[in-house]
């Protein structure tokens, strides 16, 4: 007898149909090299990757498992399977050896799967036991991460018995997760998990800055971000820069997956820049990530190895929760560092949509 999941998947996904794209494309490449008497070559896109951005929650508390892409490649239909395990015991006077963390989902609460028409059609199901929980997905429109960012989120329940200061691995199941193209073909994947770390109830909310890594010349990316989800109404983040490493002005965009947003951005003075922001839905940062971008144009004269300073100002900064209660928080900060890969990002390794060439065999 069919399972519940796999009839209520019949009944909003579409058989799979056998795809014959690659194979043509293969053939005509071949015919073509005969024809000009030279050897067949065919791009061939780079993995995609598929990362788990890392996660923070208070005992007893909701948080949020975010996935994230770094280029832009429509999918139609997908799975993903993610599972978490014990990582490291921190706690103060906690053993290591003595001491076995327990299971850190108490619930799971909801999840979200984002296509730019707007019909992601997901499945979840959460097992308890086994501290996993499996999305699969699909869209007629074939337009889930037709723009990268975050591809979907998962929002769970941490267990009440959690102790601050311990971390679990998040990882995918690779035999579990796969994604097929707008074409129905596998789309090559390069999975990286994450981390999930307990924080005390009492302690601040973070924010931050990072500069990532970018080639002298090259237009920086940086990126304004939360690791757990709480909504924001109303705030300011002023931060500071160097604007000698810079040939303009910084431009700031918000992305409308982590809740609604308009932003007033001015430049008091040389080198640094106000974000005033307001969520008419009282929502921003339901979905946590990377909530702004802030898009630098640099000097192509910045020696290489530089580090340049970002600094969020917090004596300027606030964050008010709906209501207008002012939310603790802790600002944080990360450079900017010029290096010679123009394809490096700011995790380090993720190249965008640059394919490469590859002789067929």
């Amino acid at each position: 007898m069919r399972s519940e999941l796999e009839q209520k998947r019949e009944s909003v996904l579409p058989p799979r149909q056998t795809a014959g794209v690659g194979v043509g494309l293969v053939t005509g490449l071949w015919l073509a090299a005969a024809l000009v008497g030279g050897p067949a070559r065919a791009i061939v896109p780079e993995p995609l990757a598929l990362r788990i951005s890392d996660a923070i929650g208070a005992p007893g508390g909701q948080t949020a498992i975010v996935f994230r892409t770094y280029a832009s490649r429509p999918i139609r239909r997908g799975q993903i399977h993610t599972g978490f395990a014990p990582g490291r015991a921190l706690a103060a006077g906690a053993s290591r050896v003595s001491r076995v963390p327990v299971d850190p989902i108490q619930s799971y609460d909801g999840g979200l799967i984002f296509s730019v028409s707007g019909d992601a059609v997901p499945v979840f199901t959460f097992d308890s036991g086994a501290q996993s929980i499996d999305a699969q997905f699909e869209s007629l429109s074939a337009s889930i991460n037709a723009l990268d960012g975050v591809l979907g989120v998962l929002f769970v329940t941490l267990s009440p018995d959690v102790v601050p200061g311990d971390d679990y691995t998040i990882d995918f199941a690779p035999d579990m997760t796969s994604l097929d193209d707008a074409s129905e073909n596998p789309v090559g994947i390069e999975l990286r998990g994450g981390r999930l770390s307990i924080r005390a109830a009492d302690a601040a909310l973070a924010l931050a800055i990072e500069g990532g890594k970018v080639q002298p010349g090259s237009g920086a990316r940086i990126e304004v971000g939360t690791q757990e989800p709480f909504d924001v109404a109303t705030g300011r983040i002023v931060f500071t820069y160097d604007p000698a490493v810079a040939t303009g002005l910084p431009s700031v965009i918000a992305h409308p997956r982590h809740g609604s947003i308009a932003l007033t951005v001015s430049y008091p003075q040389t080198g640094k820049v106000q974000i005033d922001l307001a969520s008419a839905a009282e929502d921003w940062n339901s979905v946590p990530g990377d909530l702004l971008e802030v898009q630098l144009a640099t000097r192509p004269d910045v020696p290489l190895g530089t580090f340049s300073p970002l600094q969020i100002v917090a004596a300027e900064s606030f964050l008010n929760a709906p209501g207008g209660a002012a939310i603790d928080m802790v600002w944080e900060s990360e450079s900017i560092e010029f290096v010679a890969d123009p394809g490096v990002f700011r995790d380090g390794f993720d190249t965008g949509d640059r394919g490469y060439w590859s002789y067929l065999p």
